[in-house]
């Protein structure tokens, strides 16, 4: 009995441990990379408290934000909830947001062409 109870016990502490840990450090969600069409944008799947979201691609002209809208693909002129970050330099875009609840992550390409999107692409909460 007394083998049982350390046992819970400790499973208790790490199921604790862990918790806090995601707290205190936050959680990176790596929604998409690769190609995106021009005019099209992608939300990811998930939604979350977004407390910073960054977006790097191989051309600037897009943007990222959060947003309260549907999962997955529709046009790049979607108006979002959050403030939209745009790249206009070095093919990198970011912004830090209030970590209010809940949120997708927005990556939208306005150029006239397909660009190439990082896997460094993500959102933290």
């Amino acid at each position: 009995m007394r083998k049982a109870r350390r046992a819970l016990g400790g499973a208790v502490l790490v199921v604790v441990f862990g918790v806090c840990a995601t707290a205190a450090y936050g959680t990176s969600d790596f929604w998409f990379s690769g190609s995106l069409a021009t005019n099209a944008g992608f939300a990811s799947t998930d939604a979350h408290s977004i407390t910073y979201i960054q977006g790097s691609a191989d051309h600037n002209g897009f943007c990222v934000a959060k947003d309260q809208g549907l999962a997955g693909f529709d046009v790049a002129t979607r108006a979002t909830v959050g403030t939209q970050a745009c790249a206009s330099s070095g093919g990198f875009a970011s912004r830090s947001e209030d970590g209010s609840c809940c949120y997708h992550g927005w990556i939208a390409n306005k150029n006239t062409f397909a660009i190439s999107v990082n896997s460094t692409t993500r959102y933290d909460y």
